[in-house]
Order: C-alpha cells, then structure tokens, then sequence
C-alpha cells in the first residue's frame, strides 16, 4: 500500500467543499433570508469541529 492509498483509506486526506449564502438578485441588491448567514456559520462550526 502506498503512502497516498494509506492516508486515504485513513480518512487522512483533505476535503473540499463549496458553501455559498442563498441569494436571489434583484434590481441591484442582494436579497438573502434572515438566517442564511446564521445557519451558515453553524455549518462551518460543525465542519470544523467535526474532526
């Protein structure tokens, strides 16, 4: 087993992800609901403390 299939297979490599705020455009301005950015940061803390 190489170095990179043990890291792998160890759940040891990094991860990707893509996180963007919901918005809908209009006229100019952003519109986003009341708690995207709430309910996106509980998604970064759960990420980050999910170690």
């Amino acid at each position: 087993m190489s170095d990179a299939s043990h890291s792998k297979a160890s759940g040891l490599t990094p991860r990707a992800g893509l996180l963007c705020l919901p918005t809908l455009s209009t006229h100019g301005f952003e519109v986003i609901p009341r708690a995207a950015i709430d309910d996106m940061a509980g998604i970064v803390t759960d990420f980050v403390l999910d170690v």
